[in-house]
C-alpha cells in the first residue's frame, strides 16, 4: 500500500512528471522529460517556468477571456465614442460657371434637320459648295454661276436656302437667349417667332429690292445683285453652323464669346455684299448718286432702325 506524502512534502519526481505527461508518452519517457517549459503567450507575455499542462490551460482561458466572450469565440462589443470635429471657419467652394443653353429636344431635331440638308447638297451637287466659296472673292465666279443657273443648281440653292433659314434662326435664338431678357413665352414659341421674322425679313427685302429695281428699270442688275445676296445668305448659314454648335453643347467658354464671334461673322458677310452691290451697280454704269441712295435707303437706313429698336 502506497502512502501519500504528508504535509510539506513534495510530490514525487514521477508524480510532478505525470501530471504534465504528453498522450501516449511512456512514464519512461516522462521521467526523462524535463518538467519545467516554457510557452509563448499572447502579446509580450510568458508562462513562468514549472507550470503544469492544467495551469498553462487556465492561464490561456484567462487570456482568451481578456478578448472573447467568456465561453463562445465572439468579440466583445466595443462602443465607439463619436469624435466631434468643429467645423472649420472658412467654406471651401469650387469654381463654377454658370452657363444657359439650348439643350432642348427641340433644338437638337431642328439642329440635326440642317445638317441633313448641308448633306444632301453635298453629296447630291458636287462641288457646288465650292463653287460658292470661291464666288464670295471671286466676282467672275459668281457670275458664271448667275448666268449658268439650271434646274439642278436651282434645287441645291432652294435646300441650302432652307438649311441656311435654320441655321441662321437658330443663332438669333441663342443671340436673344444670351442678351436679352427671356420673354414670359416658352422657348420653342420664342424660335418659331424669330424664325418666322428671318424669313419674313429676307422675303421683304427681296420684294423691295425687285420693286425699286422696276420702278428704275433695273431689274436685271437687281437680279444679280440678290443672286448674290443668297450666296451671301448661303455662306453666312455655314459658317454659323459651328457657332450655333458649340454655344449649345460646349462644356468650356462662355456663350457670349461664340455669340460675338457669330455676329461678326454676319457683319464682315454684310461688308462684303455691300461692297459687291457697288461693284455690280458700278459695272453697269449706275449713278454713283443714285447707288449711294440706293444703298442708304435699302442697306443702311433699315441697320439704323433696327439698331434703334434694339437699343431701345
Amino acid at each position: 500500500m502506497t502512502e501519500s506524502p504528508g504535509p510539506g512534502q513534495m510530490a514525487p519526481k514521477s508524480y510532478q512528471a505525470f501530471a504534465g505527461a504528453e498522450p501516449g508518452e511512456s512514464i519512461g519517457q516522462q521521467m526523462q522529460r524535463p518538467v519545467d517549459q516554457t510557452m509563448a503567450g499572447s502579446g509580450n507575455q510568458q508562462t513562468s517556468p514549472g507550470m503544469n499542462r492544467v495551469q498553462q490551460r487556465l492561464w490561456q482561458q484567462r487570456e482568451h477571456n481578456k478578448v472573447f466572450i467568456e465561453g463562445t469565440h465572439y468579440l466583445e462589443t466595443k462602443t465607439i465614442t463619436t469624435l466631434t470635429v468643429p467645423e472649420p471657419d472658412v467654406t471651401l467652394e469650387l469654381p463654377s460657371r454658370k452657363t444657359e443653353t439650348a439643350g432642348n429636344d427641340w433644338f437638337t431635331f431642328v439642329f440635326l434637320g440642317s445638317l441633313v440638308l448641308l448633306a444632301i447638297v453635298r453629296t447630291s451637287f458636287g462641288n457646288y459648295l465650292l463653287n460658292l466659296f470661291q464666288s464670295l472673292v471671286n466676282y467672275s465666279t459668281a457670275s458664271r454661276m448667275f448666268r449658268e443657273r439650271n434646274a439642278a443648281l436651282t434645287r441645291g440653292s432652294l435646300i441650302l436656302n432652307t438649311f441656311s433659314y435654320m441655321i441662321i434662326g437658330l443663332f438669333f435664338f441663342q443671340v436673344a437667349q444670351t442678351f436679352f431678357a427671356q420673354p414670359p413665352l416658352a422657348k420653342f414659341w420664342l424660335f418659331l417667332i424669330i424664325q418666322g421674322s428671318v424669313i419674313v425679313t429676307v422675303f421683304s427685302k427681296k420684294l423691295i429690292y425687285l420693286a425699286t429695281g422696276f420702278v428704275i428699270e433695273n431689274v436685271s442688275d437687281t437680279s444679280e445683285f440678290l443672286y448674290h445676296f443668297d450666296i451671301h445668305l448661303k455662306i453666312s448659314g455655314i459658317l454659323l453652323l459651328p457657332v450655333v454648335a458649340l454655344a449649345a453643347w460646349s462644356p468650356t467658354g462662355s456663350p457670349h464669346n461664340y455669340m460675338v464671334a457669330g455676329l461678326t461673322i454676319i457683319s464682315i458677310l454684310y461688308i462684303f455684299l455691300l461692297w459687291r452691290g457697288t461693284i455690280i451697280f458700278l459695272k453697269k454704269q449706275f449713278s454713283i448718286f443714285y447707288l449711294f441712295l440706293y444703298l442708304c435707303t435699302l442697306e443702311i437706313l433699315p441697320m439704323l432702325i433696327l439698331l434703334k429698336i434694339i437699343s431701345a
